[in-house]
Order: structure tokens, then C-alpha cells, then sequence
């Protein structure tokens, strides 16, 4: 995979809070063929510093080593931000030359957790950084292809530096492997950006005979037409036809007179039902 394109869906359908870094999906070299992920801490600021102080230097890199410096990272409040497509200059070369196989960035993802390291990592944030390394790995390698940075170059590296162990780590990373991400997972409607609910009622709610929303991209990227399909399905009744979904969506919407889909004058009661199903769902 030259360039893993697929990473923040991956990510996404892990349960997690994501946000896609402009130009992530072509940043990194294209000789990058991962069999496992080693994971970091940035030993910067502590969190009185702002949520992602080290984001800028991840992604731009320091005067002695140029970006990007990971895959993904983490930031105080737990968002993970794509950071690199391609290959990262994270982890150089192992002790020995080898470790688990892994020879070098090229065939290992980098996680970067913003993190002092002077103290365990929390737990709520332990859990999101094994979550998104089942992500990264997913499809590719076992749990036991994660590694500390510590365990990568032992003469030269002490991240992750505090608790959890390594082997906890990867038993939390299988964990989710095989349940995927259900107990991280956030309210999926917090997890989009703004322009993704307009787009959205724009294109199911009217006609798409005026302007997209203007903060929409010009190319809809692959995940907010997943997102968009799977909470069609969520929200949707059994026997819910499109007319009554596009009716709801305009509704709670905000009832825009002048986009008003085709639908009945006197709404049918089981309508209205079917509103506090999609609102209950939307609570969750």
C-alpha cells in the first residue's frame, strides 16, 4: 500500500473522533509497505500548552529531522489526526536491524501521543491509542506487531515511558481487533465536521438544484458517503420510505419553508413516531 488512503475510515469505524490533516493522504514518501506500528510519545508540552501543541511539528517536522513525523496522533482531548498517508520518519531503524520483522518506518505505522512522559498515560486515552492501532493494523497484522518505541530501539528511545506496558498495550490492541470499538466509541454525530450535516441535507432534502454548501469539498471524500449510508440505515424504521426519511432529515433540520420535500400536508401519526426514533438514536 503506497499510501494508506484508508486510514482515517479505518479509524472512524473504530468508534473514534478523527480529524483528516490538509493534504494527509499524499504527505509521506510512497515507500511504505506497513506490517505493524510502533508507538510514541512526543515529550512535549504539558496540556496547559493547548489540546495539540506538537500537531504543527508532526506534520511539518524539527530542524534536524523533516515531516511528517507519524501516521497518526493523538492529541490531549483523545481526537486522533491523520497525519501521513505514505511512509513517516518516526521510528528510523531498529536495534539489530530488525524488530519482528518491522526493518524501519517504511514497514511500521507511527503513533504519536501528545504526552509529556513523565507520567502514565491516562486511561481513557491508553484505550484510544490501542483502538487506533487496531485501526492502523486492521487487516494487516496481529496485536503482537505493535510495539513501544522502547522495545524498537532500547538503546536510544524510552516512549512510551510510563504505564500502560507494552503488554498490556497489545492486549487492549487485540482487544479491539476482535470487538472492534464499541466501548471508545463517541457520539458519531460529534465526530464529523460541520459542512458534512449541510452537505447532507442538501443532498437528500432538496432537489440539489442550488449551490452546494460552500464549505462542502469539491470531491466528498469516501468516508461522509460511508457515514452518510450508515446513519440512513440507523436511522431508518423498518418500512420508512425515502419520502418520510427526507421529510424527518428537513425537519430536524430546522423546517426551511423553502426546501420542503415532497411529503403529506397532515403528516401521518407513525411520522412522528419515527421522529423521536431518529432523535433517540441521535442520543445515543
Amino acid at each position: 500500500m503506497p499510501f494508506d488512503t484508508g486510514l482515517a475510515t479505518r479509524l472512524r469505524d473504530m468508534g473514534l473522533r478523527v480529524e483528516e490533516t490538509q493534504g494527509w493522504r499524499t504527505r509521506g514518501s510512497s515507500a511504505f509497505f506497513p506490517r505493524g506500528a510502533v508507538t510514541h510519545h512526543t515529550a512535549g508540552p504539558p496540556r496547559a500548552a493547548g489540546k495539540a501543541p506538537s500537531l504543527s511539528i508532526v506534520i511539518n517536522g524539527r530542524p534536524d529531522l523533516s515531516g511528517p513525523l507519524c501516521n497518526i496522533y493523538m492529541d490531549y482531548e483523545g481526537t486522533i489526526y491523520t497525519v501521513a498517508a505514505g511512509r513517516a520518519n518516526h521510528a528510523g531503524i531498529p536495534d539489530g536491524g530488525s524488530c519482528r520483522g518491522m526493518t524501519g518506518n517504511s514497514s511500521a505505522w507511527g503513533l504519536e501521543i501528545e504526552h509529556p512522559g513523565t507520567g502514565p498515560l491516562d486511561e481513557e486515552r491508553a484505550e484510544i491509542a490501542a483502538a487506533a492501532q487496531a485501526a492502523c493494523i486492521k487487516g494487516t497484522a496481529d496485536a503482537d506487531m505493535v510495539v513501544y518505541h522502547k522495545e524498537w530501539a532500547p538503546s536510544r528511545k524510552p516512549d512510551l515511558a510510563t504505564a500502560p506496558s507494552p503488554d498490556e498495550h497489545r492486549a487492549r490492541v487485540a482487544h479491539y481487533l476482535k470487538e472492534g470499538g464499541g466501548v471508545v466509541s463517541v457520539n458519531p454525530y460529534e465526530t464529523v465536521p460541520a459542512w458534512f450535516w449541510e452537505w447532507v441535507y442538501w443532498y437528500d432534502c432538496t432537489k440539489r438544484d442550488s449551490p452546494r454548501p460552500t464549505a462542502t469539498p469539491e470531491q466528498i471524500p469516501e468516508w461522509a458517503w460511508e457515514m452518510r449510508k450508515k446513519f440512513d440505515r440507523n436511522e431508518r424504521h423498518k418500512g420508512m420510505t425515502d419520502g418520510e426519511q427526507k421529510w424527518i432529515l428537513w425537519y430536524l433540520a430546522g423546517q426551511d419553508a423553502n426546501s420542503r420535500p415532497d411529503a403529506p400536508e397532515k403528516i401521518p401519526d407513525f411520522w412522528w413516531e419515527d421522529v423521536k426514533f431518529v432523535q433517540e438514536q441521535r442520543a445515543l
